[in-house]
């Protein structure tokens, strides 16, 4: 945690040397090292990370031999940060502000951004996340030239990053940093689940599939939920492994947080 929020007007429209936390291959311990944070372009922000915290998503990605994201990396996306400057056509925050960055773009302009049955943008949500949503290109790069991909539009293992301004959301400069990164996905994808979505009547018996592989990131949940209910009764099933047919499916089954 960086409790430091101010910055300087002399950063702004230039590159800014800074430490980051990078992974050159699946697996593979991530190294500090100096790199070079390209200034925001069109309808992007850059900020000053104050907060960060990992989530269990940047484990199961870093661990992943072969998936959908190239290596070399900078991970994070649970993070509060300070805008440092900003970039043409952002009216939404100004420099100094505090904000928070979300994976989740909202363009607030297509479909599915305006209806409230879904927060999955048409315009940005199809795309990996590699780079910046408007072109794919990174703002990243070490002291070789060479450039370091983005993760999931946030990138928060960095003193600075750069995001959209669709994947930003001002905040209260009261709250605390380490509390309101969380804010940035374990908040929504759990408790939000949990509250909002399930919308179980009091007395109800629950079962909730999909956990994943690792169940514990959904605890809290479970238990926010078990205290919405009266008849506390709650079956949590998650499957493991990738089969090809149901009957063969691995099956771990969880009541009230302990397995069975």
């Amino acid at each position: 945690m960086n409790n430091g929020s101010k910055i300087s007007p002399l950063t702004r429209g230039k590159a800014i040397r800074c430490r980051a936390a990078v992974c050159r291959q699946p697996g593979e311990p991530l190294v500090i090292e100096e790199i070079e944070v390209d200034p925001p372009k069109i309808g992007e922000v850059r900020i000053k990370i104050l907060c960060t915290s990992l989530c269990h998503s940047d484990v199961t990605v870093w661990n992943m031999r072969q998936g959908l994201f190239s290596f070399p990396i900078i991970f994070g996306h649970e993070a509060v940060g300070i805008v440092e400057s900003i970039g043409e056509e952002v009216e939404e925050v100004k420099e100094g502000e505090m904000v928070l960055p979300v994976y989740q773009s909202n363009c607030k302009e297509c479909k599915e951004c305006k209806n409230w049955r879904t927060n999955k943008c048409s315009a940005f949500g199809d795309k990996i996340g590699m780079g910046m949503p408007r072109d794919g290109t990174s703002r990243f790069k070490d002291l070789n030239g060479q450039p370091l991909n983005h993760f999931l539009y946030v990138s928060s293992f960095s003193e600075y990053t750069v995001v959209d301004i669709h994947n930003l959301v001002p905040i209260n400069p009261k709250l605390p940093i380490d509390k309101a990164a969380l804010f940035g996905c374990g908040v929504p994808t759990g408790i939000g689940a949990a509250w909002n979505v399930a919308d179980v009547d009091e007395g109800s018996t629950v079962a909730i599939f999909g956990l994943g592989f690792r169940v514990p990131p959904w605890l809290s949940s479970l238990k926010l939920l078990k205290k919405k209910l009266t008849g506390e009764q709650i079956t949590a099933l998650s499957v493991l492994g990738w089969l090809p047919s149901w009957k063969k499916l691995s099956k771990v089954v969880e009541r009230d947080g302990e397995r069975q």
